[in-house]
């Protein structure tokens, strides 16, 4: 919801140091690529319980307004920016 109520928001870089068992990160960018299952499950998710309850609408507006950068792992924060 945060993101449909910010249409600024169009990019989000994932970094740092991936959550172990739930592996936040890798979620956010399953849910990117690959979105929802009518259960609400984020498909290609690898976390014990990956599921949204969010509407499957905002999920859609959220892959179309925010592009997501993979850099997990990297905590060096002058390798984040230019």
């Amino acid at each position: 919801r945060f993101t449909l109520e910010h249409p600024d928001l169009r990019r989000i870089i994932v970094c740092g140091k991936e959550v172990r068992g739930h592996r936040a990160g890798q979620a956010l960018l399953a849910l990117a690529r690959n979105g929802i299952d009518r259960d609400g499950r984020i498909i290609g998710a690898l976390g014990p319980y990956p599921i949204l309850k969010s509407p499957e609408r905002d999920v859609t507006a959220f892959r179309r307004q925010v592009e997501i950068t993979d850099m997990i792992g990297t905590v060096d924060i002058e390798k984040l920016v230019p």
